[in-house]
């Protein structure tokens, strides 16, 4: 029988095991300030290695696989406390609103036990660090992001969902800092394997929480493809499969869940996040006309039609919502106290970015204005506007943060309306949007302490304040 080499920890972890006797304790788990469970058995004296040691712990030779230029360096000790505030405060501040792939209680419990995969906590920490009050901690994100993704690296043959959760955040900070090649080569793999693990095929095995995650997870790739792959001008991998599974239950449901639970008593109604995966898809044909206007097709009667069609499907979204995924002040304040005021917030600048997208064209017209453009016109600053006074209101509210980096491009787009509006707006306009300008400045310069990437979006706006200062 094979004597075991890893703790009962490490084992559980899917994590090397590194310790200088038998009876210590393993340096993954003297990191993390962890009771290292289990004690090893020595090699019997007889019993000799297969590979003589001169030759296991010799250096590869120059060019080759292993050698790569890239230095080995020891990785940032993560103690337990650490480990718990950051992951807190991931899921504060971020979980839920890009995407959904955990579920809260047991991503705290599996952190608590050291059971979570090395590279997804790394991921994890490596943004819940952008949002803690301390430099010292905030100035570990480039580290901690380095390491979870060379552990993932290590780790990418193995098809499971924590290296799929792990490649979407990975995915999520490479676009925050700007790596484009890197987000794209992340989540196509991720992709790729939900593919083969076959997440798009109902399942009826296991606990109903981690069916739910399985589900969210694929929705969460699905949402990623249709809205930020496509608009890097990527081919959407997702948009012509057919969707097999449910819509995400309610998320006050899922939160409550627990892992031996089999069924749901609650009826299974879909909650807040599983309607921005029915506003999703309508991302695709308004960028596809954006891009067709830019290359010179600026007004054709098939595309005006198009336009009237994702109008309707847009109002016909807004006016289908359920009653706890409307915005109104009440219903604001009522999610805010459930904890999901965030993601209430969330899917509805994305209804007002998408609009604003879908009639910017108008905004420059040079045919004479019908009052279907002029009502357009209008629309295309309504939403600009609306979109501005709800980010001012996340930042506002406790527990309500929409800071994932997409937000600072839907905060340049409302921006450049705003702009429009202030050199050629009416009078009686103007106060407001200086105000809703600042409010998307200030707000984009917060961003860009998270995401290095918006700090272009910053510049641009503040060339867009400038050129109005010498009008």
């Amino acid at each position: 029988m094979r004597i075991p080499t890893a703790c009962a920890q490490c084992r559980r972890a899917k994590r090397r095991c590194i310790r200088l006797k038998a009876s210590d304790t393993c340096g993954s788990c003297q990191q993390r300030q962890w009771p290292c469970e289990g004690k090893l058995q020595t090699q019997p004296v007889a019993q000799r290695p297969l590979v003589p040691r001169s030759i296991a712990t010799a250096s590869p030779p120059r060019g080759s696989s292993q050698n790569c230029g890239r230095q080995t360096r020891p990785r940032p000790t993560l103690s337990l406390g650490t480990a718990i505030e950051l992951v807190d405060l991931y899921l504060e501040k971020f979980h839920g609103r890009p995407h959904s792939l955990f579920h809260p209680g047991t991503l705290r419990s599996q952190v608590r036990t050291g059971t979570l995969q090395d590279a997804l906590l790394y991921a994890i920490c490596a943004i819940g660090c952008k949002f803690s009050a301390n430099p010292d901690t905030r100035s570990r994100g480039p580290d901690l992001r380095m390491d979870a993704k060379h552990l993932l690296q290590a780790d990418i043959s193995n098809i499971c969902l924590d290296n799929i959760q792990a490649c979407m955040l990975i995915t999520t900070l490479s676009v925050g800092h700007g790596d484009s090649p890197s987000a794209a080569l992340f989540f196509r793999i991720a992709t790729a394997m939900a593919e083969v693990m076959g997440l798009n095929t109902p399942v009826t095995e296991g606990s109903v929480m981690d069916r739910e995650v399985r589900r969210r997870v694929w929705w969460s790739l699905y949402l990623s493809d249709m809205w930020c792959m496509i608009g890097q001008g990527l081919h959407s991998q997702l948009s012509d499969v057919r969707v097999r599974i449910e819509l995400p239950v309610n998320d006050r449901t899922f939160m409550s869940l627990h892992s031996e639970q089999t069924t749901i008593i609650f009826p299974l109604e879909h909650g807040i996040w599983a309607q921005m995966m029915t506003l999703v898809p309508l991302f695709e044909p308004i960028h596809n006309i954006n891009l067709h206007v830019a290359k010179g097709e600026s007004h054709s009667t098939g595309l005006d039609q198009r336009v009237d069609q994702l109008v309707q499907k847009l109002e016909d979204w807004k006016n289908s919502l359920p009653l706890d995924a409307q915005m109104n002040q009440e219903n604001l304040h009522r999610q805010q106290k459930r904890g999901l005021g965030g993601l209430l917030i969330s899917i509805h600048l994305a209804y007002h970015h998408y609009s604003t997208l879908l009639y910017f064209r108008y905004l420059e017209v040079r045919r004479p204005a019908s009052s279907t453009d002029r009502t357009y016109i209008a629309r295309c600053k309504t939403h600009a506007s609306s979109f501005s006074s709800l980010l001012s209101v996340s930042r506002q509210l406790k527990g309500c943060d929409v800071v994932h980096p997409t937000v600072g491009h839907m905060a340049t787009v409302s921006s450049s309306v705003l702009v429009h509006t202030l050199l050629f707006g009416e009078l009686d306009e103007l106060e407001t949007v200086r105000q809703e300008l600042n409010a998307n400045f200030e707000a984009l310069t917060e961003l860009a302490q998270y995401w290095p990437a918006t700090s272009a979006m910053v510049c641009a706006v503040h060339r867009r304040f400038r050129m109005k200062s010498s009008v």
